[in-house]
């Protein structure tokens, strides 16, 4: 079967053990310091976080006047028709078509 293929048990084997040992000296070599000298974790306390934007001063809601306001009044829009703005984003382009379909 593999006697033509120039492969071997002793081969693979040792091709296996070298990449283990590779990879064993990758690992050791870039995990984290764990030596005396190294930094100190610092704790950080998070509980008090929210106390750091001012308070919102409570405001009395304005005193409206007794007539409403007048609505402007708008043309409805012809049948197949797009509005190039809309009438709720821009109240004074809500008039303007874009495109008619027919």
């Amino acid at each position: 079967m593999w006697y033509g293929s120039g492969f071997s048990f002793k081969g693979i084997a040792g091709a296996l053990l070298l990449s283990c040992f590779i990879a064993g000296v990758v690992t050791a070599l870039t995990s984290p310091v764990t030596a005396k000298n190294a930094a100190p974790t610092v704790s950080v306390n998070r509980i008090i976080k929210g106390d750091r934007l001012p308070p919102v001063p409570a405001t009395k809601p304005k005193q409206h006047d007794s007539t409403p306001a007048e609505t402007p009044v708008r043309k409805p829009t012809l049948v197949g028709c797009e509005p190039a703005f809309s009438p709720f984003a821009e109240p004074s382009r809500g008039h303007i078509l874009s495109h008619c379909l027919t």
